[in-house]
């Protein structure tokens, strides 16, 4: 990825702003649904460790309207909400009627499974890091209902040693970087950069190019590959037709 770092370096870019998931952090091809089965997995065991039974049937559809819920329920600011783990496992556990005790455990259920799921994209963290070697600052930025705290967990377990400067999440600023940018604006206030000193990359067309060119950042377009596109599209229907059948047990 040599042309990243020439790209960067040739246009005298003094910070980059790092999408995390699907860019610095990859995921596997499961769907979002997908993942939220896995995870009430996770749930119904911890909570089965304290005598409470659920199944796995309903815990998954908890976890997916709780998820959908929060984001309808939290406050409104700037046109944007974005709501975090913590009301959503809040809200799970008060339609279980379970002791609100449970929702830390819950949260590093979240916690755990990306920790495990998710790979790091080493080609892009070497060129990161030669970056920081010629004084570029990086800072990570993500539209994500983990909080600050759980993502510096994930990305300390995965990728020891990378040193960053912040990150910015949309769950802690209620903003977001595909809605309206709002993150951007809150980085580049905050950092007091210009936005002609930094270039933003990422894998989402809408939220890493659209909005970070209408904030006038620069961007580094760095979309998944055609075939993980494919694997995630046939895992998508996949689930979809084994949750029309009830055959959770079988995934």
């Amino acid at each position: 990825m040599l042309d990243i770092i020439d790209n960067i370096l040739n246009n005298k870019i003094n910070a980059v702003s790092l999408d995390i998931f699907d860019t610095i952090l990859l995921r596997n091809a499961a769907s979002e649904e997908e993942r939220f089965y896995k995870i009430a997995i996770g749930y119904q065991e911890k909570l089965a460790e304290s005598g409470f039974y659920f199944s796995l049937k309903d815990l998954f559809y908890l976890r997916c309207a709780c998820h959908h819920m929060a984001y309808r329920a939290s406050p409104l600011v700037n046109g944007v909400r974005e709501p975090g783990i913590r009301l959503i496992v809040e809200a799970l556990c008060s339609s279980l009627s379970i002791d609100p005790l449970f929702v830390p455990k819950l949260i590093s259920i979240d916690v755990d499974y990306e920790v495990h799921n998710l790979r790091v994209n080493w080609r892009l963290l070497r060129d990161v890091k030669v970056l920081q070697n010629y004084g570029v600052s990086v800072f990570l930025i993500s539209d994500m209902y983990l909080r600050e705290s759980d993502l510096n967990f994930i990305i300390t377990r995965l990728c020891p040693g990378f040193a960053f400067e912040k990150i910015y999440v949309s769950s802690d600023f209620s903003a977001s970087k595909h809605s309206n940018g709002g993150l951007f604006d809150i980085f580049l206030a905050e950092q007091k950069y210009n936005a002609s000193e930094v270039m933003h990359i990422g894998d989402n067309y809408c939220s890493d190019v659209l909005q970070a060119q209408r904030k006038g950042i620069a961007c580094i377009y760095l979309p998944r590959n055609k075939v993980f596109v494919v694997n995630r599209t046939i895992r998508k229907y996949f689930f979809e037709f084994i949750k029309k059948r009830d055959f959770y047990d079988n995934l």
